[in-house]
């Protein structure tokens, strides 16, 4: 038995698509040779550029003592050229989508540029059950780990960045979800078992706590004592009577009664921070290629 390569090699290359690249060998007892048959991840012998991705096997046809092999080359990162799964780099995506949001705010020019105010009709009053669409970038991280990769899930996801990352600043990126599947590979005629992970993210320019008008249908009063009570705002009837007010009221920062100008808008955290380049790293830039 020899193991020969069938010529012609096969290349292929077309504008706007990535090139690609095959090779057949065959097992015969009509020859005496023995060419090394490529294995995963090893470059084309003329094209160096391009890596082996899969290798087929085919037994039998006219001569069941026949075996064929079709090999299969492919572009990809030298990071990608390693045989074990568990050794090969993390690979990055990106995609943009929208959703719907709470709108507490809106945008007016005061003549120095836009500036956030509480979106309120024209009487004061706070507008409430408003949606508004946001544009999220969506970025997604795939790699291989060893071991089962649950404590990595539970420390990240719903968290935010605490430090800049990604080309963000502190809080504008959200873990969102996280998936993991139980995968298999033969290295070396070895079978390796890995799991493959993927993490999204979501970025917003604004951050990721939620903007709430600083306003209720309670406020806080101090009496002659100095204790605080809590009291039920109070608003004119036509009749020049004090009656309970029928919608909420500005507060100011301590909780009192805001008796002039707009609510505030409180920015609320809802997420915990956590360094992601702990647990991915930075995502790789033009530099980094």
């Amino acid at each position: 038995m020899g193991l020969v390569e069938i010529h012609p090699r096969t290349f292929n290359r077309r504008f706007g698509e990535k090139p690609s690249a095959s090779r057949s060998f065959i097992d015969t007892p009509d020859a005496y040779d023995h060419e090394p048959l490529p294995v995963i991840g090893q470059p084309h012998p003329e094209f160096a550029t391009l890596i082996c991705i899969t290798v087929n096997k085919t037994t039998g046809g006219d001569d069941p003592r026949t075996i064929k092999y079709q090999c299969s080359y492919e572009p990809a990162p030298s990071c990608e050229q390693e045989p074990n799964p568990v050794d090969r780099c993390d690979r990055w995506a990106v995609t943009l989508s929208s959703s719907t949001v709470p709108c507490t705010t809106h945008l007016i020019d005061d003549g120095a540029g836009l500036v956030e105010k509480p979106l309120l009709n024209t009487a004061g009053e706070p507008i409430s059950n408003v949606k508004k669409r946001n544009a999220d970038v969506r970025m997604a991280v795939q790699g291989n780990r060893a071991s089962f990769p649950l404590q990595t899930v539970l420390a990240n996801v719903n968290k935010v960045n605490s430090d800049t990352w990604a080309s963000g600043a502190s809080g504008t990126w959200l873990c969102s979800g996280a998936s993991a599947t139980q995968e298999t590979e033969i290295v070396e005629n070895l079978a390796v078992d890995f799991w493959s992970v993927s993490f999204e993210f979501l970025y917003r320019p604004s951050g990721w706590t939620i903007p709430v008008q600083n306003v209720g249908m309670n406020y806080l009063r101090s009496d002659t004592n100095g204790k605080r009570y809590l009291y039920r705002v109070s608003v004119r009837a036509p009749d020049n009577s004090l009656t309970a007010a029928p919608t909420p009221q500005p507060l100011n920062d301590d909780g009192t009664l805001k008796t002039t100008g707009e609510p505030t808008i409180r920015q609320i955290a809802v997420y915990n921070y956590i360094d992601f380049n702990v647990a991915f790293g930075e995502p790789p830039t033009d530099e980094d290629e």
